[in-house]
């Protein structure tokens, strides 16, 4: 158990130290480099929550992938921003089935309102639909 908690402590502090990189790398301006970083911070959030089982944790990830997501649709690559938005739904909806919390399913709703707005652009109207009417 000290060896996991070690190993925790220091996913944290390694992913405290990448969002700092982040961070600057924002306010230099250098984008591209910023993004490196937001997702080598997200692959150290996905480790954690394989060892916790904390809300909190899943939570961020959760909303760590709808920023992710954000990023890639702005970028133009759907299909990325897909998976981001998928895997962020795929948690939320775990999160609301596990707690009454009403964020988690709020938090949801967006996730399939970003999935439809996808499908939508990528001319699939049917499945735009079945996020829009999953996400009421």
């Amino acid at each position: 158990m000290a060896e996991e908690t070690g190993l925790l402590s220091d996913l944290r502090r390694a992913a405290s130290s990448i969002k700092r990189m982040e961070d600057i790398s924002s306010e230099m301006e250098i984008p591209h480099e910023a993004a490196e970083y937001f997702l080598k911070g997200l692959s150290i959030l996905e480790l954690i929550v394989e060892k916790t089982d904390d809300t909190s944790n899943r939570w961020d990830l959760g909303v760590g992938y709808i920023k992710a997501g954000d990023r890639e649709r702005n970028n133009s690559k759907l299909y990325r921003a897909k998976i981001f938005y998928l895997k962020a739904a795929d948690l939320f909806e775990r999160l609301a089935v596990s707690s009454e919390n009403p964020a988690f399913r709020r938090t949801l709703a967006i996730c399939l309102g970003r999935l439809g707005g996808l499908a939508k652009v990528n001319g699939d109207k049917q499945q735009a639909e079945e996020h829009y009417r999953k996400a009421l």
